[in-house]
């Protein structure tokens, strides 16, 4: 079976490294409106994916983007803001696994 993803890396390049403390996983299927966004956060912990459905665009503080579509799995970046936007015509699915940790928040906003 040919691996969705395999990465050491976030899609911007910084190596994935894993919190301190007892291991906690989480998942959840985000769910984006045509035109809506995220808002600006970080994830202190590094989380993966995959895009059940619709377009989205992963801005980063520095101007980077990266586009994401169904089918593709994404690592996503881990302490730095970005902000996702559904550049499509219909909603945007994606499900995601937060590797984390015991207490450890899974999402900060500035």
């Amino acid at each position: 079976v040919p691996p969705l993803i395999k990465r050491t890396t976030s899609w911007n390049g910084k190596p994935i490294v894993y919190p301190q403390g007892q291991a906690e996983i989480n998942a959840m299927v985000i769910e984006i409106a045509p035109g809506g966004e995220t808002g600006w956060h970080a994830h202190p912990v590094p989380s993966f994916g995959m895009m059940l459905e619709g377009t989205l665009e992963v801005t980063l503080k520095d101007g980077k983007k990266k586009r994401f579509t169904a089918g593709e799995g994404l690592v996503e970046v881990v302490d730095t803001q970005h902000n996702g936007r559904n550049v499509g015509k219909g909603p945007v699915r994606l499900v995601v696994f937060y590797a984390g940790a015991v207490g450890k928040p899974l999402t900060v906003k500035p």
